[in-house]
């Protein structure tokens, strides 16, 4: 039997070299990456946690973040994913087993930890609007109602298009949707849309089911003053509502509708 050429062990083993190589730098590639969202974490945890004696965040905080910048992005969407880590369901049955307390979950802090930033970094955050409107089509109720907040703490920069898919959710089916909506809106500086939009907004929300929904509307309409005088009809309305404070914030807009300019 004749043996194989001697260059064809060295090709293999060039071969292997090569591909260690690559994997190695590929291994590596990913460490920086890895290292990288580690450290940008540890930054944006320490601007939102640089706040005063109120809580709220201090310019150096407010700066510290916007340096930041999009490096935030995939941060904030991971922690306004709306849900716990998977290894939860496979942790705290066993926990049950060992008559352990279940592992609490943390998405609510680290949603609003994202509402926040969002809130600061308004249009820097833009790259995020793509995957936060394809999150509320989720069936999770709570995975759309951060959503829409979310969106709303980004403000009118995420465009026309998407404001009217998150305002869609005032149809929702799940009635803390729907009041997310009217209050994200109100909430989060209302007077950098046109107000022929947020109107629409909050008289959608004055006729929900949920009273909560109503008060919010009526808070948003409130702060609009004389602008919301368009809205009239459905603010006298209102006067009838079976909420006591939905009634009481209707009576004085339309008081200050009387007023002299």
């Amino acid at each position: 039997m004749s043996n194989p050429p001697a260059g064809s062990g060295r090709q293999k083993r060039t071969l292997l070299f090569i591909l260690l190589g690559l994997a190695a730098l590929g291994v590596t590639f990913v460490l920086i990456n890895v290292g990288r969202d580690i450290a940008a974490e540890g930054q944006v945890l320490a601007a939102l946690q640089s706040t005063n004696q109120i809580g709220d965040m201090t310019s150096e905080g407010i700066e510290m973040l916007r340096r930041i910048d999009r490096r935030a992005i995939p941060i904030l969407l991971r922690w306004s994913e709306g849900r716990d880590p998977p290894s939860y369901k496979l942790i705290n049955p066993v926990r049950k087993l060992l008559k352990k307390p279940p592992l609490r979950g943390t998405f609510w802090r680290r949603k609003e930890m994202a509402r926040r930033a969002f809130a600061i970094l308004r249009e820097s955050a833009t790259p995020a609007v793509p995957r936060l409107l394809r999150r509320l089509a989720d069936p999770d109720p709570t995975v759309r109602r951060i959503s829409v907040q979310m969106l709303a703490a980004i403000g009118p920069s995420i465009g026309t298009q998407a404001f009217h898919q998150m305002t869609n959710r005032l149809a929702d089916s799940d009635r803390d949707v729907r009041n997310d909506v009217v209050w994200a809106v109100q909430f989060h500086r209302p007077q950098d849309y046109p107000v022929e939009a947020v109107l629409a907004v909050y008289l959608h929300g004055l006729q929900d089911s949920y009273p909560v929904a109503r008060e919010n509307a009526m808070i948003g309409l409130g702060r609009m003053g004389k602008k919301a005088a368009p809205g009239r009809p459905s603010i006298e309305k209102a006067l009838n509502d079976t909420d006591s404070g939905v009634k009481s914030m209707a009576q004085r807009l339309l008081d200050e509708f009387e007023k002299e300019p």
